[in-house]
């Protein structure tokens, strides 16, 4: 036996099993090495996916942080520390404890207004770990529709809108009417902005002959003859001359459209007269017979002349809520007030009152006294008067309701910012029950919002209201050098009328039934603050408290 050849053999053996050892332990350290980093990988990709989640939710829960966006509008937030009080008022469609979401958590959210839709893109970020997913999202209907137009005319008949003159809108406008008769431009009047109306969005070529009609073009069956009809790719053509060109890369080939369907241009189509087209945001119509030349070069008509921006479509009509006068407070009766010859007067407690009558250039003073003032009047008659409202900083509102008759006159005012430098109109709302159109005349003020229940309504020469004008009347009239700030009156025509050099200027938006300009009249386009809108108005509508519904609804989500 020779032992030193069993040890050295012991002794190779030994090496080689340890050596096996060695790369399995390395192996299965590897293997560890790998699951935990993969596990911890898992774990940063989860965590952050949850946090872009979460920042999604949180727009849905909060819809108050984008919904003032106006179309093509973007706004980009960022969140930290989320917890579940945050979002007690959305069904969840994810994550159920948002406790668990890890501490400092790091969230970047886009939102962007596509006109209909919301998008919101939402990135959660993770100890260097990204995570990201989009969700588009819709204001549920029954909510105020956003006022991002200068103008929106909710009629449906010809002639919805109609500017003459020099008069102008800077901003868009948008109407329910399904045809371009509804809207008249002469003379100087434009509008720079966008138009919008409620009629069928041109369809793109080939969405329209789905079915052949005719046979299709083959390179066997050529040559074709002059008015021979072809299908090729989805549509349909009719040979100018004999060719054996294939339809739509040749000119010996012209496109049927059908009748009273608009397509946009095509440079291998002769156009004849009367024939539209879709036109970088227009439409166009050939005026002559044989046009071949891409609009607008010669040939061809705008549709809609003095208009800067493009032509859009609504998918659908947009229907603004009618305002509704709440119930009249029953407030305790008082003694009528006359204020005249060199005096003044005040009130100091809510009251129902026949008659407030002022006179001679002289004052009332209301005051609040820390809460909110109430007067209730059959008869408002200010005749070179004014109504001041005192203490008005901690919110406090002055309610005037009307039942009967409003006559202002003079160089009268209602709560006139030069009088209080504390004067806004958020402190002061008019309510109108009476069927009487009100008298006002001379030079007045109205700094707070008027609410007309079914009179109409005249405001012009010099006279100025600072605040909203709501109204159900059928008319309201817009004259001479008046100021106006923003009008919401759905069911109500609307004439504005600049004379001479005098410009009757709105600023603001006007939500109207129907609209007609002349002379020197102009709506500049400023957006609405709707956390300043009165919230009587918002509670008759049975809307929440800032105008705009909290619930929102879930089109589409999208991992990335």
């Amino acid at each position: 036996m020779n032992l030193k050849n069993d040890d050295g053999f012991a002794l190779a053996l030994s090496f080689i099993i340890i050596l096996v050892l060695v790369i399995l332990v390395s192996a299965i350290s590897s293997v560890v090495i790998n699951e935990v980093n993969s596990s911890k990988k898992y774990y940063r990709e989860k965590q952050a996916y949850y946090l872009a989640r979460a920042g999604a939710e949180y727009a849905i829960a909060n819809p108050e942080i984008f919904k003032n966006l106006s179309k093509n509008e973007s706004y980009v937030y960022k969140l930290n520390n989320l917890k579940d009080q945050n979002f007690e008022d959305v069904e969840l469609n994810g994550i159920n404890n948002y406790n668990n979401l890890p501490k400092n958590n790091s969230i970047e959210v886009f939102v962007k207004n596509l006109g209909n839709n919301f998008f919101v893109y939402s990135l959660g970020i993770y100890e260097e770990t990204y995570s990201h997913l989009s969700v588009t999202l819709n204001l549920e209907t029954g909510s105020i529709p956003p006022l991002d137009y200068a103008l929106f005319a909710s009629g449906t008949g010809e002639n919805v809108i109609s500017l003459n003159g020099s008069s102008y809108i800077t901003g868009d406008v948008g109407t329910n009417a399904d045809s371009f008769s509804a809207i008249d431009l002469t003379g100087g009047s434009g509008i720079d902005g966008d138009f919008w109306i409620n009629t069928v969005n041109p369809n793109p070529p080939g969405e329209h002959d789905e079915e052949p009609r005719f046979p299709s073009w083959s390179s066997e069956n050529t040559p074709y003859n002059a008015n021979e009809k072809v299908y090729f790719n989805g549509l349909h053509y009719k040979a100018k001359w004999w060719t054996t060109d294939p339809p739509g890369s040749s000119n010996a080939w012209n496109l049927i459209i059908p009748e009273d369907e608009i397509w946009k241009y095509f440079a291998s189509h002769t156009y004849q007269s009367g024939e539209q087209v879709w036109h970088d945001g227009q439409i166009y119509t050939a005026q002559w017979n044989g046009i071949n030349n891409p609009p607008p070069g010669n040939g061809w008509e705008k549709q809609v002349p003095n208009i800067t921006g493009d032509i859009d479509y609504l998918n659908q009509e947009i229907d603004y809520p009618s305002p509704e006068i709440p119930d009249f407070p029953s407030p305790p009766n008082r003694d009528d007030v006359s204020i005249k010859g060199n005096s003044s007067g005040e009130i100091n407690q809510d009251g129902n009152f026949d008659t407030i009558s002022i006179k001679g250039d002289n004052k009332l003073i209301v005051n609040r006294n820390g809460g909110d003032r109430i007067i209730r009047v059959k008869n408002l008659d200010i005749k070179q008067g004014h109504i001041e409202f005192e203490n008005p900083n901690d919110d406090g509102i002055l309610k005037i309701y009307i039942e009967d008759k409003l006559t202002l006159g003079g160089d009268s005012s209602i709560n006139k910012p030069s009088s209080n430098q504390n004067a806004i109109p958020e402190n002061v709302e008019i309510y109108y029950k009476g069927t009487e159109k009100p008298n006002l005349g001379g030079n007045i003020v109205i700094n707070g919002s008027l609410f007309i229940e079914n009179a109409d309504f005249d405001i012009g020469g010099s006279n100025s209201n600072y605040g909203y004008i709501f109204s159900n009347g059928e008319n309201i009239t817009v004259r001479g050098a008046a100021n106006v700030s923003t009008i919401y009156a759905p069911n109500t025509h609307i004439d504005m009328r600049g004379l001479g050099n005098s410009e009757s200027i709105l600023e603001g938006v006007v939500i109207a039934k129907s609209f007609d300009a002349r002379g020197a009249a102009e709506i500049q386009f400023v957006k609405p603050d709707l956390s300043k809108m009165p919230k009587d108005f918002l509670t008759a509508l049975k809307k929440s408290q800032d105008g705009v519904t909290s619930k929102v609804k879930t089109i589409k989500w999208s991992r990335n």
